[in-house]
């Protein structure tokens, strides 16, 4: 699944100092030429992480030729999520997993993940703004439902899906543990930084043990900045 937009957050650092190399105002050509320095170029651009925006930021005065615009910032490139949802369990409906990306950088402003922070602004309803999505086929590809006889058992699966990445597994999970006649076991192994806060579809795995008991499915947890490591 995949979005497009458009957005100058994404523009490499490396071209800040191309900014400058187009006048011929003296400050800015002896801004350019300061730029050329490797250290200097690193500590201005590639350290603090600082795209083209932000240095319009601190030069406010600086002026951009149009014909110059959409080369500085070019289209963002498509978004890719893992679908997380089964279609027998939810038909015609899409579920996504999208961690919302905040974070800070050496810069006094906070950097803020465009597409995640957009869906998470808009809002859901009648009004609600629509999303131009299009779905094509996944990276992975999962084992046939059955192995061997009607009567043997099908090798367990073991899945290892560390954050976001615990997304298509669910969806693979909810669609194989919908089958009743499916005799195979599950054992996910999934990672986050806290329990509490990034453990996704704790709920939903606590209720797949419930439902179908440890002999069919099994989820083992690693919480890096938790003080105790826990293990469901």
């Amino acid at each position: 699944m995949r979005l497009r937009g458009r957005s100058s957050s994404n523009s490499p650092r490396q071209r800040c100092g191309i900014l400058f190399s187009l006048f011929s105002d003296p400050f800015f050509t002896g801004l350019y030429f300061f730029l050329q320095g490797q250290e200097d170029r690193f500590d201005y651009c590639n350290r603090p992480r600082r795209n083209c925006l932000e240095v319009l930021y601190d030069f406010p005065h600086l002026r951009v030729p149009l014909d110059f615009l959409f080369d500085l910032f070019p289209p963002i490139k498509p978004r890719s999520f893992s679908i997380a949802s089964s279609a027998a369990a939810l038909p015609g409906k899409i579920q996504l997993l999208v961690a919302v990306v905040r974070y800070r950088s050496k810069l006094a402003a906070p950097r803020l993940g465009l597409c995640s922070n957009f869906l998470a602004r808009i809002s859901i309803g009648s009004g609600a703004a629509k999303v131009p999505i299009w779905v094509r086929p996944g990276a992975f590809a999962f084992p046939s439902s059955s192995v061997g006889g009607a009567n043997e058992e099908s090798p367990p699966m073991i899945m290892v899906g560390p954050g976001t990445g615990v997304a298509p597994f669910r969806s693979y999970l909810t669609e194989q543990l919908l089958q009743q006649q499916q005799r195979r076991r599950f054992v996910l192994f999934f990672g986050c930084r806290g329990q509490e806060k990034d453990y996704y579809f704790r709920s939903e795995w606590e209720n797949l043990i419930r439902t179908h008991g440890h002999d069919r499915f099994r989820i083992v947890c690693a919480f890096s900045r938790d003080q105790v490591s826990s293990r469901g």
